[in-house]
């Protein structure tokens, strides 16, 4: 090989990075995501925290969750003998979806298309029984 091969190789090589480089630059500036405001309006862009939380806690309860439009897994606890109802309510409108009535230990997926202030309404058939929930974000909204 000749000095003059090298140096066309060696070019063409870091050329040929250069170019993978800014493939992989410019994909991730396209996995970045509109960040929206429960009014809607963009407040952010670019990678946010996927949102979760927990609650418990015994009888008939209300918990209040900021949800981002995807989709979420609620992993439960409720006594074995115990049917539970659980629903999600929007805070600003009020309409609610149960999401799962169920006895014992599991786990379910759901999907919040407009993002905003949530409530988990839980619902022992008791009344009284103690209950805890773990949900968070698994997918988030489609671009």
């Amino acid at each position: 090989m000749t000095l003059a091969e090298f140096i066309g190789a060696a070019a063409l090589a870091l050329i040929v990075l250069s170019m993978l480089s800014l493939i992989a630059r410019r994909r991730r500036a396209f996995d970045r995501v509109l960040v929206r405001g429960p009014d809607g309006a963009i407040v952010g862009l670019g990678d946010h925290p996927r949102p979760e939380g927990r609650a418990s806690g015994r009888g008939i309860a209300d918990r209040p969750a900021d949800l981002l439009p995807g989709v979420y897994r609620l992993d439960y606890h409720f006594p074995a003998d115990m049917p539970t109802r659980v629903e999600l309510v929007a805070a600003g409108d009020g309409i609610g979806e149960t999401l799962l009535i169920a006895a014992g230990d599991g786990t379910i997926g759901f999907t919040v298309e407009v993002g905003g202030r949530y409530h988990f309404v839980i619902e022992p058939a008791d009344g009284d029984s103690p209950w805890s929930l773990a949900w968070r974000q698994t997918i988030g909204p489609a671009q």
